[in-house]
């Protein structure tokens, strides 16, 4: 019997010594079919390699830029801004389309596709109008008169800026003039209740400045 107590330490020391390494490396957590009981969860040791994939991703990730809304304008840009009768107007309004270009022929054409994108934002909106099923005739009918007479006024402006490589200021003048016009019988028709008062107020501005900026032509 000795040589099989000799033996049966040994034995019984291993198997301890397990499950003290078994617990060093799990966790428990209660167990989903009796909370009463415990199960361990091995974890890994070591992370997943990065697949090619995330590597792509980071290795071609932007880092965001912060904007502040505190940016300082061109000088440039800002001093023939401040000779238009709305000059926060233009700055703000041109500032999306500004290219880095200052002559007078460049921030002239950023000035009237500001307008003109305006213009379309308000086609847009009226026609959401005319749309819904909420309104009645006599509105739907306006809307739409406003709707044809803005079109005619985008017309205006790519003939205004078709006028500026040959600086050709009487067409530009005219075709803005005829554009301040179509804003204008828009918000006479509806008597100023129309949705698109604003939109009119705010464009027959935008395209006065165009005016005098086309005036510092040289």
């Amino acid at each position: 019997m000795e040589p099989y107590n000799n033996l049966k330490k040994p034995l019984i020391a291993s198997f301890f010594l397990l499950i003290n390494f078994a617990h060093a490396f799990s966790a428990s957590t209660p167990s989903s079919e009796d909370p009463t009981k415990t199960t361990f969860i091995v974890r890994p040791l070591l992370k997943e390699p990065p697949s090619s994939e995330d590597i792509y991703k980071k290795s071609h990730s932007v880092p965001a830029v912060a904007v502040s809304g505190t940016t300082k304008p061109n000088p440039q840009l800002k001093k023939i801004c401040d000779k238009t009768d709305y000059p926060s107007l233009c700055l703000s309004s041109i500032t999306p389309f500004f290219t880095g270009k200052t002559e007078i022929i460049s921030v002239l054409r950023m000035a009237i596709d500001a307008a003109i994108k305006q213009t379309e934002v308000a086609i847009s909106a009226a026609q959401k109008i005319v749309n819904s099923s909420n309104n009645p005739p006599e509105t739907a009918s306006i809307l739409q008169d406003c709707i044809e007479t803005y079109t005619d006024a985008i017309d205006n402006f790519h003939s205004a800026e078709e006028a500026i490589p040959e600086k050709d200021i009487g067409t530009i003048n005219t075709m803005l003039s005829a554009a301040v016009a179509d804003y204008e019988t828009c918000n006479d028709e509806s008597g100023g209740s129309s949705p698109m008062t604003s939109y009119g107020e705010k464009l027959v501005n935008m395209t006065s400045n165009c005016l005098v900026i086309a005036s510092l032509i040289k």
